[in-house]
């Protein structure tokens, strides 16, 4: 019965394991998703800006001294990051992370991405 037992709290452990790395990685994904589309919304908006303030009013420079002494903590918002934040705005005018349903509903989240993701995920059991 002790051997029975032992291996139907392996199992049980095991299944619970594969849960907890699935929702970490679904919650990994989120984080992914949520960043590059802030990062394509901060693209798109030094685009417009630019278009009002003209090129030479250093609004990338601006911009990223504004945001680094707003969030001191976080990283990737050097002028340089900004710049590329600004050209994957212009390569995807359209933003990448709505879609119909999404957009209809008034909900910014990228679904479609995680939705994309999550169906291809598989759980690997440890040994």
């Amino acid at each position: 019965m002790n051997s029975e037992l032992a291996k139907s709290c392996g199992q049980i452990l095991n299944t619970l394991r594969g849960k907890i790395k699935l929702a970490q990685q679904r919650a990994s994904w989120a984080v992914n998703a949520q960043m590059l589309q802030v990062c394509w919304e901060i693209g798109a908006t030094i685009t417009e800006q630019e278009k009002l303030e003209g090129l030479g009013a250093k609004t990338v420079e601006r911009f990223s001294h504004d945001l680094r002494v707003e969030f001191p903590q976080m990283k990737g918002l050097s002028a340089r990051n900004l710049r590329y934040m600004l050209e994957f705005a212009k390569a995807c005018p359209n933003n990448p992370f709505l879609h119909k349903g999404v957009e209809a509903a008034g909900n910014n989240t990228p679904q479609s991405i995680l939705q994309l993701l999550v169906a291809k995920l598989q759980v690997v059991e440890n040994r």
